[in-house]
Parts: structure tokens; sequence; C-alpha cells
């Protein structure tokens, strides 16, 4: 036999007066609902809901016992979403205020109404299932924008290392040309390759964010190469503009920093993209210190940026730091990007338990203050790159920092970034005569899924520049 009405909705009725419970149970039914339960205090309401599951409870707030019924609905809502309806003849101020913290479906005044009693409850249940509705909607929502974000923060290294291994060999090819205008050629070619890793960066950079991928990694920063990164970084893009740049670093900051090396240059180079990005005349300055005493025990880092540009309106300020967000509507046209950068900033900045202060007047310029907890490195060896694809050939590096990057390349199993790396340093090594190690490096390597981590590992102790040895006897 098959069904051909809808099933009756199920209620529970709790009432301590006998008389009225029984006359509402007879409404009920009246009305066409199934009443699965009728009791008389807060405790039995809580065992009879927790046993039967009625689509939605009506419950008297004044009940005989050691429980009343908002006490009886806040323990039933905290275990199950069901709607529940007070019944209630009167209620002063603090007993309403009680009842609607436990956010309420409605209230039914005694002495009840039938039509009063209908219409209430059934605007109760459909309201909750509107919000059940959109409450699985938005689960589904999340799960998907979640199963992008994980995507996207997978590909990290199937992103970054072609246009790693671009830049690289356009660098290779500018080092190794003698003719001036292919060298302006493969400038101009790299300049663009590094834009695009910025773009793509900030893309990936984001993705791991919002899936929560991004963890504290703690290591040296040098500060000078971190400057020379940053100049170089933007050489040509500042050559071609009308803008005047300089990075100072104060006295009183030391070479050596312990922090996240990886968040804190992102910071920087975000900042100062956004910078040159919205100044087309003038001049962007950024001035390195220390904020607070930089010792062992601790301090603070302040980074301070300061523009010509277009600046920001005050009503624009509050959102800035919002993702895929610009000035305005046309800036995304006339300037580029993606409007990530000073998201990632924010986001960096309290993942590291710093702060960020802007000021900013349009057409004027605008100054971004962030200030950074750090303190002075013990000397350790500090790793070569400041983000999963950009390690080379900003930074002079020898054999030992090599050695570490790959280990750490290779704890996260990123074995063609290692290739790639290997190939594109290869000559750089090969000049301080360790040609033969990276060649060996580069066999173990190539055969990594067919042998094991472990063969790799020791082909990496090897590479150290107290031995030189070749990697191929040991593995």
């Amino acid at each position: 036999m098959h069904e051909t009405e809808q099933k009756a909705p199920s209620i529970l009725v709790v009432e301590d007066e006998s008389i009225v419970a029984m006359d509402m149970e007879r409404r009920l039914r009246g009305l066409g609902y199934h009443v699965v339960g009728r009791v008389l205090t807060g405790k039995d309401a809580v065992q009879q809901d927790d046993l039967l599951h009625p689509d939605i409870v009506l419950m008297d707030i004044h009940l005989k016992g050691d429980m009343d019924g908002i006490e009886a609905s806040t323990y039933i809502r905290s275990k199950r979403d069901v709607p529940i309806i007070y019944i209630t003849a009167y209620s002063d101020d603090k007993t309403l205020e009680r009842a609607k913290a436990t956010q309420p479906y409605g209230y039914i005044l005694k002495p009840f109404q039938e039509r009063e009693i209908h219409s209430v409850i059934e605007m109760a249940l459909y309201k909750h299932h509107a919000e059940t509705e959109l409450k699985r909607a938005k689960r589904e929502a999340e799960e998907g924008l979640r199963a992008r974000n994980e995507f996207l923060a997978n590909m990290s290294h199937e992103f970054r290392t072609p246009i790693n291994s671009i830049l690289g060999m356009a660098t290779l090819a500018k080092e190794r040309s003698d003719s001036s205008e292919v060298g302006e050629y493969l400038d101009l070619l790299i300049e663009s390759g590094k834009g695009l890793l910025d773009m793509v960066s900030s893309v990936l950079d984001y993705a791991k964010i919002e899936s929560d991928r991004f963890k504290l990694v703690m290591s040296n920063l040098n500060v000078s190469s971190m400057v020379k990164k940053i100049r170089e970084r933007f050489a040509y893009q500042i050559a071609q503009s009308d803008v005047d740049f300089s990075i100072t670093v104060a006295p009183g900051v030391p070479k050596l920093l312990w922090c996240d090396e990886e968040k804190y240059y992102q910071i920087i180079l975000n900042l100062v993209s956004n910078a040159l990005k919205f100044t087309s005349r003038g001049e962007v300055s950024v001035t390195i210190s220390a904020g607070e005493k930089i010792d062992q025990a601790g301090g603070s880092l302040l980074l301070k940026v300061v523009d010509t540009g277009v600046g920001i309106a005050k009503d624009q300020q509050d959102h800035i730091f919002r993702a895929f967000t610009q000035v305005d509507g046309s800036a995304t046209r006339t300037f580029g990007g993606t409007g990530l950068g000073l998201t990632i900033v924010k986001q960096f900045v309290d993942q590291v338990g710093g702060s960020i202060e802007l000021t900013s007047d349009t057409g004027k310029g605008t100054e971004v203050v962030v200030k950074l907890p750090v303190r002075i490195s013990t000397g350790a060896e500090h790793r070569i790159g400041h983000d999963e694809g950009s390690t080379f050939p900003d930074t002079p590096i020898n054999m030992s920092d090599f050695a570490e990057h790959c280990r750490r390349l290779l704890r996260e199993q990123a074995y063609e970034q290692i290739e790639h790396e290997a190939y594109v340093i290869k000559n750089h090594f090969a000049k301080l005569g360790y040609g033969k190690v990276v060649d060996d490096l580069l066999r173990v390597i190539l055969g990594t899924r067919k042998r094991s981590e472990k063969s790799v590992l020791k082909a990496l102790i090897l590479l150290d520049e107290d031995t030189g040895q070749s990697a191929e006897s040991e593995v």
C-alpha cells in the first residue's frame, strides 16, 4: 500500500496541569497532529524526547520540580536540533529573557485557541525546515570550498615548479649570452615570470590559508639577504617607472632573526608589491627597525611601508584586507593583480601574533606599519629560499645550505622540486667543484619512486662542504 498523505508531525506535550495537557492533546489530534507523548515534568520531557524524537515540543515554562521548562528546553536543544514552542499564561521580564536565550520557535498563550495553536506550530515547522535546508546548503558549499582549497594547496608544487624552471633556465641563458639585446629580452622574461609566480603564489597561499594548511615554521631570517631579494625582485619594475624606491634597515636590527622566515618574507613582499602597484609617480620607502629591543628572549620587528600613491578612502579602509578586494571596482582593470596581497599579509600577521596598522588619504598615499615578534637567532645555519618556489638564483648559497634545503623538500615529498633545483643549481656548484656530487644526487632522485627515501637521505648526507664525497658510492 502506497502512502498518499504526508506523515502527520509528531508532538511531545510538556504540561504539569493534567487537565490542560489533556485538552491540548485533544485539540492537537483534532488538528491532525500525532501526539507521541504527554509528560508533567522537565526531567520526563528530557527522557521522552531522547526516546521518541518528536518533530516538535510544546513546553510549559513553569513546571513543577527541580527543572523548569526553560532548563529542560536548554538541555534538549543541546542534544538535538528540535523546534520548541513555549506554553505560558504569564511571564515576568527575567523569565522572558531566559526563554529568549533558548531561541524558541514561538509562544502559545493560555487560554489557547485552536487557530492559534495550528498557525504557531505550522510556522515553527516551516521555519525549522528552512533553517535545516540552509544549514545543509551551507555545509555542502563549505565542503566544496574546502575541497577546492585542498586541491590548490596540494597542487602547489605542480603549479610553481614549471614557472621556476622557466626562470632558472632564463637566468642561466642570460649568464651565457653575450648579446645585450638578448639580455634585455631575458630580463623582461624573468621579470614577467616572477610576476606570474607572485600571482600564482598569492592564489595558492590564500588557498592554503583557507584550508588551514599553513603552520608556523621557525627558522633563521637573514635580514640583509631578504633586503637584497626584495631589491632584486622589483628592480626591473622600478627601472621602468617614475617611482623612487628605497629600503632601509635601521641600527639595532640583528643580522639573523629567529622567526617564520617564509611568512615574514611574504609579508614584506606583498606590502612592497601593493605600494608599487598603486604608485605611478613619487616614492615608495621601506624601513625595517626594531620596535622593541631584540635579544634572545624576544622583541619585535617593525616594517613600515610608505607610498605616495592613490591612497584609500576612509570608508574603504575597513574592508581593504578582505579577499579579492581593491580600492574600487575599476582598480583591478587599472592596476591588475588578484586583490589577495593585503589579505595574505593580514592573515600571516595574525597567525604569527603580530599587528598591522594602516593610515591613508585619497590622493596622498598610504602608510602601513606591521609589528612582528622576533628574537635574536642563536646562529644556527639558515636555510635557503623564502617560499616553496623561489630559491634560485636570488640567494647565494653553499653546499650545506642546499643539502639542508633538499632535506626540507624531501620531508614534504617534493621530489620534482628537488630534481628541478638540483638541475638549475648544477652549474653553480660545478664552479665550486661539486658538479659530480650534484650529478649523483640527480641520479638518486630520478629513481626515488623506485628506491627508498633512505637512499636520497644517504645522498644528501654527502652534500657537505667538509667531505665533498660522491653520493653514487653510498647509494
